[in-house]
């Protein structure tokens, strides 16, 4: 799951906020990242009969690439 967040750098808070992304790792079909400058964990998902493309800006987008392609392939 995918929480939309805010965060301030002044008193280091953050708030969640909506649910973006919900969905179990079978209706993945493919993980990658793209961007140079605003790097972003990219995700491919059948939802609703249909293929979806989400894009996340989350820190170390290799690492949640691989972690999903991890978890897609079961290990």
């Amino acid at each position: 799951a995918f929480d939309r967040t805010a965060s301030r750098m002044i008193d280091f808070s953050k708030r969640f906020g909506e649910t973006i992304l919900d969905i179990p790792l079978s209706d993945i079909t493919r993980a990658w990242k793209e961007g140079l400058f605003m790097k972003k964990a990219c995700i491919a998902a059948n939802v609703e009969g249909a293929e979806r493309v989400y894009r996340f800006g989350v820190l170390g987008t290799g690492g949640w690439v691989e972690a999903i392609e991890r978890a897609r392939a079961g290990e």
